[in-house]
C-alpha cells in the first residue's frame, strides 16, 4: 500500500503541472525504480505513470535538463515487462517521436519481440513517421549508430513485411550495414 501512495505522488510530480526541475528528480528517481524488478512491474501497473514519464522523455531544451533522457531510459527499462505492453503501444505516435535516440530504440525493441506486437510497431513506422524503416536506416549512417537500433531491425526483419520494408531494393540496406561489418567494435568482421 505504501508503494502505490510512493508512486501515486512520483506520478504527480511526473506530470507538467510540476517545475521542470521537479520533474527531471522524478524522472530520476524513477529510472531508479526501474532498475529493480519489483520496481518495474509496480510502474509497468500504472499506465498513467508511463504516459507522465513520456511526457518527461517529450521535453526538449536546456530549461528541461536531464529529465528527458532519464524519462525515456526508465520506459526502456519498464517496456522489457508484459504489462507495460499495451500501454506503450498506446502511445506509439509519441515513442516514435523520439526516434532515433538509442533508449526509443530499446524501447521499441522491447515491444516489438512478439509477432503482433511488432506487426503494430512496423505499421506505426510506416503510418506516423511518414519515412518508415527508412528513418532507421537512416540511423545507421551516423557517427555512432545506437546499438539498441540492431535489436530493433531484428524483431522487425522477424515479420515478412518487415524484411520486404527493409530490403526494399530503392533503401539500400545492405550497402548502409556493410560499414557496421568492418567496424573494430563489431562481432562480424
Amino acid at each position: 500500500m505504501a508503494a502505490e501512495a510512493a508512486l501515486e505522488e512520483l506520478t504527480v510530480l511526473l506530470g507538467p503541472s510540476a517545475g521542470a526541475a521537479v520533474r527531471a528528480g522524478a524522472a530520476e528517481a524513477a529510472l531508479a525504480l526501474s532498475g529493480d524488478p519489483e520496481g518495474r512491474r509496480l510502474l509497468a501497473a500504472r499506465p498513467e505513470a508511463l504516459r507522465a514519464l513520456l511526457g518527461v522523455a517529450e521535453g526538449s531544451g536546456p530549461e528541461v535538463g536531464p529529465g528527458p533522457g532519464a524519462a525515456l531510459r526508465c520506459l526502456q527499462n519498464v517496456s522489457a515487462e508484459p504489462e507495460a505492453r499495451e500501454p506503450l503501444l498506446a502511445a506509439l505516435p509519441a515513442v516514435l517521436r523520439l526516434l532515433p535516440a538509442g533508449p526509443a530504440c530499446g524501447l521499441l525493441a522491447n515491444l516489438s519481440r512478439e509477432r503482433g506486437a511488432a506487426q503494430r510497431v512496423l505499421c506505426g513506422l510506416e503510418k506516423e513517421s511518414g519515412a518508415g524503416v527508412e528513418a532507421l536506416l537512416r540511423a545507421l549512417e551516423g557517427p555512432r549508430p545506437p546499438p539498441e537500433l540492431g535489436a530493433l531491425l531484428c524483431n522487425l526483419s522477424g515479420l515478412p513485411e518487415g524484411r520486404r520494408a527493409l530490403l526494399e531494393r530503392s533503401r539500400c540496406a545492405v550497402r548502409r550495414l556493410l560499414p557496421l561489418v568492418g567496424d573494430a567494435e563489431s562481432a562480424v568482421q
